[in-house]
């Protein structure tokens, strides 16, 4: 992609980080009717902080090489939100703690899942879907290819005939 219209990685985890949070505050805001936090809620969302920030590295959301196609983002994001629901289910039942209500922890990734996609579509309908090869935009637009060991313009043809 254009360097100069790509994403830095620390854009990526704050946006992140925020859908994080407003995926959780939603749910818990539809499971209990209120935004204020319980002390034990407290504690889940420090330990989701943490699942999130460590399975986010684990699986290089931050890198932007990631979110060059639209598939390997999307495999990308379903990834990390599988793993850190299940790293932090573990966590739930090692420690032995059933009293979180399963809709609002679970939900909490799914919402996440979907906002990410929303997020990332829309970035890659306006900027993210140029033609490029190699992360070289072409000049007039044209795609670049590379045929017999030589490049050619695709549809160069068509403008010599206007």
């Amino acid at each position: 992609m254009n360097k100069s219209r790509s994403i830095s990685p620390f854009s990526i985890g704050i946006i992140d980080f925020f859908l994080l949070n407003i995926s959780f505050f939603v749910m818990y805001y539809w499971k209990r009717g209120t935004f204020d936090l319980t002390s034990i809620y407290v504690k889940l969302l420090m330990a989701l902080y943490l699942f999130w920030f460590l399975v986010s590295l684990f699986t290089k959301k931050f890198q932007f090489s990631f979110y060059k196609s639209y598939s390997g983002a999307t495999f990308l994001f379903l990834r990390s939100a599988v793993y850190t629901a299940y790293c932090a289910s573990l966590m739930l039942v090692l420690m032995g703690l059933p009293a979180f209500s399963r809709i609002h922890f679970f939900g909490t990734f799914i919402l996440l899942l979907f906002m990410e996609l929303a997020i990332f579509s829309i970035y890659y309908l306006s900027i993210g879907q140029r033609t490029e090869v190699g992360g070289q935009k072409t000049e007039d637009g044209g795609q670049r290819s590379e045929v017999g060991g030589r490049r050619s313009d695709v549809g160069e043809g068509l403008r010599d005939r206007r």
